[in-house]
């Protein structure tokens, strides 16, 4: 599917000129509507969403957590989870995924083995669509000469950096232009970057479509149920369980429209269903597929649309 820049309406204006040439003005005008996963532009458009896209290196963690909920976090990773700091050096060591016995990393030996997984890919993945040539950059240089399953030695560093400065950016530059960017540099420490795992011209190359989202899907959720389970204190769970989630609304002239949206997966309490976090994964990058973001949107509006729930007040 062809990628248009008015696709991700990122201001209330780029949105008035997306939906101008609609015929429908609302939601139930539409007249049957798709499921989140069939969803069509004239649905995403009308559930008047907006994507204030930013790239790895602008995301902040305090404009999410509290700086005392991020120490404490930090302390116990670091402190009071042995296992965290095997895992993290688990990225500087050669490990495969066929090598038995499997290297052991105790809590997260499944999490490894998991994500290993993901980077395994069959031939009959990789089509003339998914894998392409690419011009050859510094950074394909380093990526040829490195070794899959195992990543370059400032890993640790690269994992525990904040990236917190720098300037900003636009995830459309060009190509040209994101060579350009440091990180990338062959004599660099990591042919990784704060601003994505790939330059663009690079991602079908490095990273072809996983065999099946199931595995993404479990590789995401053993990392995060292990982080949780491990947490004395935590009332929550992940569950993979895909999670229900329906929107309605009714118009007096058009009548009742709804839609249904599956998780694959979310964060729940102990012993109820509400969701705290909604999970959703696709076997490829996210890179250009504004489809995507459109069923990520269509979740999110029922999502919005089932809160709060009749036995409980509302929740962020």
């Amino acid at each position: 599917m062809e990628f248009h820049q008015d696709d991700l309406p990122r201001s209330p204006a780029q949105w008035e000129k997306a939906q101008r040439n609609l015929e429908a003005q609302t939601i139930p005008a539409l007249g049957k509507l798709n499921s989140a996963s069939e969803i069509k532009r004239p649905q995403f458009l009308l559930l008047r969403a907006l994507w204030d896209v930013k790239l790895q290196h602008e995301f902040k963690r305090r404009d999410w957590l509290d700086e005392k909920c991020i120490a404490e976090a930090i302390s116990f990773l670091h402190d009071k989870h042995p296992d965290w700091k095997i895992y993290l050096e688990s990225f500087t060591q050669e490990i495969k995924l066929e090598q038995r016995p499997f290297s052991s990393l105790g809590a997260f030996t499944l999490v490894k083995y998991s994500q290993l997984e993901v980077e395994t890919t069959e031939a009959e993945n990789s089509s003339a669509n998914a894998v392409v040539s690419a011009v050859k950059t510094r950074s394909m240089t380093v990526a040829e000469n490195a070794t899959p399953s195992k990543a370059p030695p400032n890993c640790s560093k690269f994992l525990n950096a904040e990236h917190e400065d720098g300037g900003g950016g636009d995830d459309d530059d060009d190509d040209d232009e994101d060579d350009k960017d440091s990180f990338q540099n062959v004599n660099d420490e990591s042919y990784l970057s704060p601003w994505s795992a790939a330059k663009k011209s690079e991602q079908k190359v490095l990273y072809p479509p996983t065999e099946d989202e199931q595995i993404v899907n479990a590789a995401l959720l053993n990392f995060l149920t292990v982080v949780v389970i491990a947490q004395p204190h935590a009332c929550l769970r992940w569950c993979l369980a895909r999670k229900q989630l329906k929107f309605a609304c009714h118009d007096e002239e058009y009548g009742a429209a709804e839609y249904e949206a599956r998780t694959d997966g979310y964060l729940r309490g102990q012993n109820h269903s509400t969701a705290y976090a909604i999970v959703e994964v696709k076997p490829y990058l996210r890179a250009d597929k504004p489809h995507t973001r459109w069923q990520e949107t269509a979740q999110m509006a029922a999502w919005i649309r089932e809160d709060p729930s009749p036995h409980e007040g509302k929740f962020q």
